[in-house]
C-alpha cells in the first residue's frame, strides 16, 4: 500500500474516532427520565438472579447456576457500563464546578471498582468451576457475601447518587 493511501485511510480512522467519540459524548450528556427508572429496575433484576442462584442452590442445581452466572456476569456488566459511562459522565458534565459532587463520584467509582473486582473472582470462579461438597457449601457463603455487598451498593447509589441526575439548562 502506497503512503499517500495509508495516510488518507489514518485520517478516516482518526476523524472518524473523534466523530464516533463526540456523538457518544453528546448522547451521554442528555437527560433521560427514564434512565434511572431503568437502573433500579435492573438493580431488582440483578438481586433477583442472586436470590434464584441461592434457591437453586438449595435444590442442588448446581449447573443451572453455572449457566445463569454467565447471563447475570452479561447484566451486571452492562449495568456497570451504563452507570460509568451514561450517569457518572451526566453528573460531572452537568455538575463541572461542584466539588461536593466530584468527590461522591470519586467514591462511587472507587467503591464500584472494589465492587467489580470481587464480583469478578466470584464469576470467574463459579462460572466453570466442578461443583464438589466443598464448592457447592462455599458457594453460598461467597453468594450471601456478593448479595450484601452488591445490595448495600445499590442503595448507596439510589440514595445518593440518582437524586443528582435531574435535567440541566445548558
Amino acid at each position: 500500500m502506497n503512503m499517500k493511501l495509508k495516510n488518507k485511510i489514518a485520517k478516516i480512522d482518526i476523524n472518524t474516532h473523534v466523530e464516533i467519540s463526540l456523538i457518544l459524548s453528546e448522547l451521554q450528556f442528555r437527560y433521560d427520565s427514564t434512565f434511572i427508572d431503568k437502573l433500579k429496575l435492573e438493580h431488582e433484576q440483578l438481586i433477583t438472579m442472586l436470590k434464584v442462584f441461592s434457591n437453586y442452590s438449595k435444590l442442588k442445581k448446581f449447573n443451572k447456576i453455572s449457566r445463569l452466572l454467565a447471563l447475570f456476569k452479561s447484566k451486571l456488566q452492562n449495568n456497570f457500563i451504563n452507570k460509568g459511562f451514561r450517569l457518572h459522565i451526566y453528573l460531572r458534565k452537568a455538575n463541572p464546578n461542584n466539588i461536593l459532587v466530584k468527590n461522591i463520584l470519586l467514591n462511587a467509582k472507587t467503591e464500584t471498582i472494589k465492587l467489580h473486582r470481587i464480583l469478578n473472582l466470584f464469576l470467574g470462579f463459579y462460572v466453570s468451576c466442578i461443583w464438589s461438597n466443598e464448592r457447592k457449601i462455599q458457594f453460598e457463603l461467597d453468594l450471601d457475601e456478593i448479595r450484601t455487598r452488591l445490595e448495600n451498593n445499590f442503595i448507596n447509589e439510589e440514595n445518593i447518587l440518582f437524586p443528582l441526575y435531574r435535567p440541566v439548562e445548558l
